[in-house]
């Protein structure tokens, strides 16, 4: 072989030995987390869905709820369609919030509101009690705030909230959800 050949083959060699050594970077895809933390104790969210109270003369906009359950609780639709009960144990999440559209809980920042105005981007009441457990547990929240993003018809909510306790409770979910009207 002669020693230009020998020296490309060597080159070549070497080029092949980086390019096989060296591990394309795959992009990162960052889950977003499912959770409730109450007080710092970390709970998996499951199922949820948004009921639609419509239109009315004391508040503005559409009455629109957001409920998620946690990961213990099955939630049981009736015939129509209608969340009629649930099934197991754990916490149930809840806000009753106010959007300008009446089929979606529309992008923004939501506040916690004590003196339920029923203005615009407002949360009138919020709370998280357990369901199917022996004692009864219930938090209601006194202050806070929801941020809210929908992108293709998947929600991203992100929220930090007090209860009346003191207890700082922090939500976390996205998700495509069923709007159920309940006219």
């Amino acid at each position: 072989m002669t020693n230009f050949k020998k020296a490309f083959f060597l080159g070549l060699l070497g080029v092949f030995t980086l390019s096989s050594c060296t591990k394309e970077e795959e992009p990162q895809t960052q889950e977003f987390p499912q959770e409730l933390l109450i007080d710092g104790t970390r709970y998996e969210l499951g199922e949820g869905f948004i009921l639609s109270y419509g239109t009315s003369a004391s508040h503005q906009g559409t009455n629109l709820d957001l409920n998620v359950v946690t990961s213990g609780l099955s939630l049981v639709y009736d015939a129509n369609g209608y969340p009629d009960s649930a099934t197991g144990t754990g916490f149930i999440f809840y806000l009753e919030m106010y959007s300008s559209d009446s089929t979606a809980i529309t992008a923004g920042t939501y506040t916690i509101d004590t003196t339920e105005t029923g203005n615009l981007k407002t949360i009138s009441a919020g709370a998280v009690f357990s369901y199917g457990t022996p004692i009864d547990t219930e938090y209601n929240f006194v202050s806070g705030n929801l941020e809210v993003v929908r992108t293709n018809g998947i929600y991203s909510f992100v929220g930090s909230f007090v209860e009346e306790g003191g207890k700082a409770v922090k939500f976390s979910y996205q998700k495509s959800l069923a709007v159920i009207d309940d006219n």
